[in-house]
């Protein structure tokens, strides 16, 4: 329960930064247009179809207080050792100095590129790799690669880690040469005047525009980055879950091994119960509840240690370059109500056969020493087929909704299957053949007849000597 919690929490925290950057990326642009993709997202084409035609087009329009065009490409960027200077294999990019109406980074040290042979490196990227005011860096593109000059060191949208990526900003005629895009750009982005909402200038704008690109308004440009980089981070969460769902397989197998213990260590108590009269559901309801207030406690306690651990995996990721915004701990009510559902539900299952098996104890077990639990009858081979056919159709659906849950559920029925075919096969044998009383005997009878024979040795004895 405490991983899952701190895997929920950190991913929620991971995507409520980006989503914050992002919105705060796009508060001043009313309409955002981009390339369509055609392809899908992963997939883009490498000559961008917005040119200057397509800008003063935009410019045009009614209801324009201004648009700019920007660039915003991947490429690599090198130390003037010729070392990467992203981490944990992110991406960087390479942007453009935008108009101060429209610009999303802000200068924590020095200032913007004025020329081309200037740039402006990301906080983040500067402060893992040392780079300093003055210093050179290489940024290599579709074009042969150059070195610049820092003269700013600067933060998007006021944070200084973007996941390990990192962004070097030039002017926008450089950024256009060293991506090969010169007359070209990446997005276009528009103010309202005065009284316009964004999606009206949004429609007016599309009306003008054509198929190739896509117009959005600010807030959707957001939400649209925002779900990209989620989906992009949708590994994360699966990966730390499909850990989460194996502990908690494990500590149900624990939790399972403990109340058997327990009910063969208090059969005689639960045989005094029912020769006071408890019937077997008030017995099996004794156990239930036992099983439900550990489940209760438990969860409880491992969300509160999922709270420490998400910071923990946060610092985790930062050991190995991956530094992921962090602007506060964010818990949602679904870590809440997921955790503490999951971790009850699992400790009541898991205690729910041994509870059954409670319920067979005999009213006898209170006056007997050594009196067994009768074992439980193996159910048919056509019970046991319908079981696991539903077993089976329910693990495959809950694998459409939560692939790394479906494919733990897989697991355990398959170690289900593999439990009762061993059951099944030793099922004409005896069930209770005792080993240990075996060679006791056998032992007890070798050191019977040790005994006899040296008895019998030392009354020769004694009668050699009497004589």
């Amino acid at each position: 329960v405490a991983l899952m919690a701190g895997t929920y929490i950190l991913t929620d925290t991971i995507n409520h930064s980006f989503a914050n950057i992002f919105s705060t990326a796009y508060a001043s642009d009313a309409v955002v247009v981009s390339p369509a993709e055609t392809l899908g997202r992963e997939i883009s084409s490498e000559t961008s179809p917005i040119t200057e035609r397509m800008l003063a087009l935009v410019r045009s329009v009614p209801g324009v207080a201004e648009a700019s065009g920007g660039i915003f490409s991947e490429a690599t960027l090198l130390d003037a050792h010729g070392k990467r200077l992203s981490a944990g294999g992110a991406p960087a990019f390479v942007g453009s100095v935008e108009p101060k109406r429209f610009e999303s980074y802000s200068p924590g040290q020095g200032r913007f590129p004025a020329n081309a042979s200037e740039v402006a490196i990301d906080e983040g990227t500067a402060k893992r790799e040392g780079l300093k005011l003055g210093g050179q860096i290489v940024v290599a593109g579709l074009a042969p690669a150059r070195h610049y000059e820092i003269v700013g060191i600067v933060k998007f949208a006021g944070s200084q880690s973007f996941g390990g990526s990192g962004t070097a900003l030039l002017t926008l005629g450089e950024a256009q040469r060293v991506m090969d895009k010169l007359g070209r750009y990446d997005t276009i982005e528009v103010a309202a005047a005065g009284g316009v909402s964004a999606e009206a200038l949004r429609a007016r704008i599309r009306a003008v525009l054509p198929p190739t690109v896509t117009v959005r308004t600010g807030a959707a440009e957001a939400a649209k980055q925002t779900s990209n980089l989620e989906s992009s981070l949708g590994f994360l969460r699966t990966f730390l879950l499909i850990f989460a769902y194996v502990a908690l397989v494990v500590g149900a197998f624990i939790i399972f091994n403990t109340f058997s213990i327990t009910v063969a260590q208090r059969t005689r108590e639960l045989g005094l119960l029912r020769t006071l009269g408890a019937s077997r559901r008030q017995v099996l309801s004794s156990v239930v509840y036992e099983g439900l207030m550990l489940g209760v406690v438990g969860a409880v306690l491992g969300l509160l240690l999922g709270l420490l651990l998400a910071p923990a995996l946060n610092q985790l990721f930062i050991a190995f370059g991956a530094e992921l915004p962090n602007n506060g701990t964010v818990l949602e009510a679904r870590t809440v109500i997921v955790s503490l559902l999951v971790g009850i539900v699992v400790t009541v299952a898991a205690g729910i056969f041994p509870a059954i098996r409670a319920t067979r104890v005999p009213p006898l077990a209170a006056m007997r020493e050594g009196v067994q639990i009768p074992p439980r009858p193996l159910p048919s081979r056509k019970v046991l087929i319908r079981r696991f056919a539903i077993l089976f159709v329910l693990a495959i659906a809950v694998s459409l909704i939560s692939g790394a849950l479906g494919f733990t559920l897989i697991v355990i029925l398959a170690i289900r299957v593999a439990v009762l075919v061993a059951r099944m096969k030793r099922a004409g044998q005896p069930k209770h053949y005792r080993l240990v009383p075996a060679l006791g005997s056998a032992i007890g009878l070798r050191c019977h007849r040790e005994r006899r024979t040296r008895s019998h040795g030392k009354i020769r004895g004694r009668r050699r000597a009497a004589k």
